[in-house]
């Protein structure tokens, strides 16, 4: 799903595109070109998070809209996932969400303005398993509803005159419009 967003961000010539992903190689299917950074970012990492937000502002000085779209999950029973399996896909899939949200949102709010852009969007991607407990997925589950929760939280926190109407989308849900 990320790779056909940023082909479609791409495809629009006034468009500027960061393009994430944990392993470099892809993103190679996304053509190179003056509006275009491609950075490899571990959202379980703190350093790699800093660093994508750091090469974002350096590129373009703002950053306008930010799509979590990060997953992972492990299927099976519960009681025979480890530990570190259960950590990894929520260090992942909220943990690294949530860290990327709060690093955009003081973004929008500290360096957009200086470029006269203000506020932004924020656009937490999670599944049916934001909603709904799935045999096999427990811990995936858990992560999403954790997103969703989060998401519904901060979309209140964050002041409406920083954007329009819609400052948080959260598209886990066609019901749910921040």
């Amino acid at each position: 799903m990320g790779k056909y967003l940023a082909l479609l961000v791409n495809s629009n010539s006034t468009q500027r595109l960061v393009a994430t992903a944990r392993q470099a190689d892809s993103l190679s299917s996304i053509p190179e070109g003056p509006k275009v950074l491609k950075v490899t970012l571990d959202v379980t990492s703190v350093s790699s998070i800093n660093g994508a937000v750091a090469a974002a502002l350096e590129a373009f000085g703002r950053i306008d809209v930010l799509v979590n779209n990060a997953g992972y999950s492990v299927m099976g029973d519960t009681e025979s996932t480890t530990e570190e399996q259960a950590r990894r896909v929520v260090e992942t899939d909220f943990w690294g969400t949530s860290k990327l949200t709060i690093h955009a949102m003081r973004v929008m709010r500290e360096e957009n303005p200086k470029t006269g852009q203000q506020g932004g969007v924020v656009m937490n991607v999670t599944s049916a398993g934001g909603f709904i407990g799935f045999p096999g997925s427990a811990y995936y589950n858990a992560s999403k509803f954790a997103v969703e929760g989060f998401t519904e939280s901060v979309s209140r926190e964050v002041r409406p005159d920083w954007n329009s109407t819609h400052s948080f989308v959260d598209i886990g849900s066609p019901y749910k419009r921040f």
